[in-house]
């Protein structure tokens, strides 16, 4: 993220001197988890059931190099050195598979969870040697302890990714380990597979989201809008997600065989239902991983939520295959649902809070209404205006300047004018300009709404006549108001509105 997006300021060199200082600061975190890790083997081996405690410890180096390898790669990725990634993500599977053939071979299969710490530690040194052949800057010592005093790390985007990160490892794997701990070891074998083919539509539907936070950043520190990029890779997405799920759903009773072997046909029944959750979630993720990358962190919150529901879910139902199956579909599904959700409300928040005010608006007293009429004299007409805008609003033209300029001199002349108006989100709700009461409720569209239920419930009976003003669209207060009522029309549309 950081790197990327000093990369498009055309920073390379202290993108890099970033790069070093988080390096040698996650080296000491990663050393203290790796520790805390082995201390924990006996809570660890009671959870997995596992005995040998050799096998857990040597599962600490992994959190060491994981740990080091993702920030080389995050150089890599800032830089757009995707290439180099790309080879060390095959070297790493390769070695992955190379060392569990071994550890077959030999009859060492209780060893055989060794290729994963093993293929990480071989991921780091070619993620580290790459680091060095393909980024050129020559950094020394002395630059990085000057730079580490002048840094500011991005504490922000670093907890919501914490967060998103930690919501996509506990919703790919939750339900496995529940399932190692409730279920027999038969079913817990099955549904391991089941997982295992559920991550295929995840990773195969994730191929081009790697390049998200990279792009994105990238853009934003080149001061250009990052949403035509997104979208590009976002139906890409949408498109290899779909591939996937209807190569490991639909038609899984012949490609899951193939891949995973004949053991494996007792889980095509769950693979369609399993898969459409996959989906939902792969999809979701973009959508939090682009928010994310552009400093909308309440997104990440919304995704751990959603996330930990589904682990609640997964708690209370447990007995089958089935019943985790279907708690992971709706849970990836409703991942989805909630994040869309959450980008309405959160891009028309103003205009939600500002209609909701409104609606509780309808039941308080307008004060200064109420003041200003009781000055009154008995000849005085009291004048209700509807009209789609006042004359402060952003958008205000002639119409506004003429109703306007007709109120105040209604009011020179002792009536009392009140002119019920959309509002631009920039003015107060409620104003007297020029001895006029403006009342601004609603925006572009709903002012029409409110003028109807403000007349029902706050201006019936107390007006002597009302002005509906027509800028394209009348408020049509002729079905509903009765106090005599002019429409005053500026002009006739003609093929505008037919």
């Amino acid at each position: 993220h950081r790197v990327a997006f000093l990369a498009g300021r055309k920073q390379y060199n202290e993108g890099t001197l970033f790069s070093r200082i988080t390096l040698r600061k996650i080296f000491f975190l990663a050393f203290l988890g790796s520790l805390v890790w082995v201390f924990s083997d006996g809570v660890i081996g009671r959870f997995f059931k596992v005995n040998d405690f050799i096998l857990i410890w040597f599962f600490s180096p992994a959190i060491l190099f994981g740990a080091m390898a993702a920030v080389q790669g995050g150089l890599l990725k800032g830089r757009f050195a995707f290439k180099a990634l790309g080879v060390a993500g095959v070297v790493e599977a390769v070695a992955k598979f190379i060392f569990a053939i071994a550890f077959l071979w030999s009859g060492r299969t209780d060893l055989i969870a060794m290729s994963i710490p093993a293929s990480i530690a071989i991921s780091f040194v070619v993620t580290d040697w790459y680091v060095g052949k393909v980024i050129q800057e020559q950094i020394s010592e002395t630059e990085v302890l000057k730079a580490d005093k002048r840094y500011s790390f991005p504490n922000k985007f670093f907890g919501a990714s914490i967060l998103s990160y930690s919501a996509s490892a506990v919703f790919l794997n939750i339900d496995v380990l529940i399932a190692k701990h409730f279920l027999s070891p038969e079913m817990a074998g099955a549904y391991a597979l089941l997982s295992l083919a559920g991550k295929m539509v995840v990773l195969f539907g994730s191929l081009l989201t790697t390049f998200i936070n990279s792009v994105v950043s990238h853009h934003e520190g080149a001061s250009s809008d990052p949403r035509h990029a997104f979208l590009r890779i976002f139906k890409l997405t949408i498109f290899t997600s779909v591939v996937a799920f209807v190569g490991i759903g639909p038609l899984g009773f012949i490609s899951i065989p193939l891949l995973l072997g004949s053991k494996a046909v007792g889980i095509v029944p769950y693979l369609t239902v399993y898969g459409l959750g996959m989906v939902g979630f792969t999809l979701s993720n973009a959508i939090v991983g682009y928010r994310v990358a552009r400093k909308h962190y309440s997104y990440a919150w919304v995704q751990l939520l959603v996330t930990g529901i589904m682990v609640v879910g997964l708690i209370i139902f447990h007995e089958t295959i089935w019943e985790l199956t279907w708690v992971v579909c709706a849970f990836g599904v409703g991942s989805l649902v909630a994040v869309s959700a959450w980008r309405a409300f959160h891009e028309n928040s103003r205009f939600i809070l500002r209609n909701l005010t409104d609606f509780f608006d309808l039941f308080a007293p307008i004060a200064s209404l109420d003041i200003r009429r009781s000055m009154l004299s008995t000849n005085a007409k009291r004048i209700l205006v509807f009209n789609w805008r006042d004359t402060t609003h952003l958008f205000a033209g002639g119409a506004e300047t003429y109703i306007h300029e007709l109120s105040r001199r209604w009011v020179e002349a002792g009536h009392e004018v009140t002119q019920f108006s959309g509002n631009d989100g920039q003015q107060p709700r409620e104003e007297v300009i020029d001895g006029v009461q403006v009342i601004r409720r609603g925006g572009f569209y709903f002012v029409y709404v409110w003028a109807f239920l403000y007349y029902m419930f706050r201006f019936r009976g107390k007006f002597d006549l009302i002005i509906d003003c027509q800028n394209g669209i009348p408020f049509f207060t002729p079905f509903y108001a009765r106090e005599q009522v002019y429409c005053l029309l500026h002009h006739v549309h003609q093929e505008v509105f037919h």
